[in-house]
């Protein structure tokens, strides 16, 4: 057999190598486009938060053994895929610096509920994972440059809304949740799920109301925009009308607000004239939130109408006993808090649970009322409500600039949504889902616009 000279020999291999990496390439790309669409999925599951626990309920009879734990681990596992396959590189963020100084703040806040209020850590990492662990991933996404498919993750929005609308209307029409409203573990539960105890609230594949009134609000706000930035003004209208009616059908008087003030901040996002005004957004929806509490405080409450007062009156009465409890609290409690859950247990359960009782602070009610600045408040103090409200006003400038650039519909539809952030926690707690939409705006940005995401 003839032997091959040295540079036969070199020729041949390069072109093995050549052949290798022809072969590699694309397995590499294919498993970073399945690693994408991971993540498109989970993002959409983790918004249409009652989507799987519905589908599990009718897989095995009423129960849930899958977890959302594994929907967020599978989240977190095609991100860090994404990352690695791409040399492990990021890029610098504005969000960076708040988020470390975020995590410090909580890493403080471990110590201080552990050894003075006496919480376990299985407690607090409990109640850090429901409020702030998707606000923190999605801050910390903001340097590795994912770029999901925009317009996948669109489809998938818009999918989830035509399911829903059907659910929607039929709830509506029939009177009739058509989907349990518990599992059988009790692992799952849809809040508020009777408008005054005579009307179904329409609430779709959500575990409430709230979020389905939310949802349509992005809606709403997405529909405002692709009637403003596009040819398709007849799409855009079609949605506005269909997501406003979706709306009412959740019988949420918040919902019915929030969906103005959102569509209105799609128009005002869109206008390179109202930038200015945009930046203090959530301000302004606060105050019209406020205002709308205590204009219902001097309403009566037996009204069994839409416009009846019960509600917020109550939820009001929930506040003043919240406080009470916060202001009980020592010094050091009041600045860095009491791990109280609010709607969970009063101060009394506090001071026996301080004294070596085993209560589960983390276990939640059925139905309460609550909303973000008590549940804060409570747990991490007047420390804690300044430094998330800190944070939160960063992450906001960051999308407003990001959007500013990019000027897409889903962008501005998802900064609408998250404009009204502070208005949805003075009736509920808003946060945790809130921050599902914007780790989609996201992972969904492009490197132009997440470089000038700087203040």
């Amino acid at each position: 057999m003839p032997r091959l000279s040295t540079k036969e020999g070199v020729l041949n291999s390069g072109s093995q190598g050549a052949y290798r990496t022809s072969i590699g390439e694309p397995l590499v790309t294919s498993a970073i486009g399945l690693a994408k669409v991971t993540v498109a999925l989970s993002t959409i599951l983790l918004v249409v938060d009652g989507a799987v626990p519905q589908l599990e309920i009718a897989l095995f009879n009423g129960n849930i053994p899958i977890k959302v734990l594994v929907v967020k681990a599978a989240l977190c596992g095609a991100i860090f895929f994404i990352f690695l396959s791409r040399g492990a590189r990021y890029k610098a963020s504005p969000l960076i610096a708040p988020t470390l100084a975020m995590l410090v703040f909580l890493a403080l806040e471990v110590v201080h509920l552990c050894l003075v209020e006496g919480l376990t850590l299985f407690e607090v990492f409990s109640y850090y994972r429901t409020l702030l662990d998707l606000l923190l991933l999605a801050s910390l996404c903001c340097s590795l440059r994912l770029k999901v498919s925009e317009g996948l993750m669109t489809r998938l929005i818009l999918f989830m809304f035509s399911v829903n609308l059907v659910f929607t209307i039929m709830q509506f029409l029939t009177n009739s949740p058509l989907l349990p409203l518990a599992s059988d573990d009790g692992s799952f539960h849809v809040l508020s799920a009777r408008f005054l105890g005579e009307r179904q609230r329409a609430f779709g594949l959500f575990s409430s109301g709230f979020h389905l009134g939310w949802f349509n609000s992005l809606v709403g706000a997405f529909g405002a925009s692709v009637w403003q930035k596009s040819r398709r003004r007849f799409f855009g209208i079609i949605l506005i009308v269909a997501s406003a009616l979706g709306t009412y059908a959740t019988l949420h008087r918040a919902c019915f607000i929030q969906y103005v003030c959102c569509v209105a901040s799609a128009f005002m996002l869109t206008r390179s004239g109202w930038r200015t005004t945009s930046r203090v957004l959530p301000i302004i929806w606060l105050v019209l939130g406020g205002l709308t509490v205590f204009q219902a405080l001097g309403k009566g409450a037996s009204d069994q109408s839409i416009s009846s007062a019960a509600s917020t009156q109550t939820r009001f009465f929930q506040w003043a006993g919240e406080y009470e409890a916060y202001a009980k609290g020592s010094t050091l409690e009041k600045v860095l808090g009491l791990g109280i859950v609010p709607g969970a247990v009063d101060i009394e359960s506090h001071e026996n649970r301080k004294a070596g009782s085993s209560i589960d602070f983390t276990k939640q009610l059925p139905f309460v009322f609550d909303c973000d600045l008590p549940s804060f408040l409570l747990f991490f103090g007047a420390a804690g409500v300044f430094v998330v409200g800190w944070f939160l006003a960063r992450v906001w400038l960051y999308e407003v600039n990001v959007v500013a650039i990019s000027q897409s519909p889903l962008q501005i539809a998802i900064a609408s949504a998250l404009s009204t952030v502070l208005l949805a926690g003075t009736f509920n707690n808003a946060l945790p889902w809130m921050a599902s939409l914007l780790l989609i705006a996201v992972v969904c940005q492009t490197g132009a616009s997440m470089r000038e995401g700087v203040d």
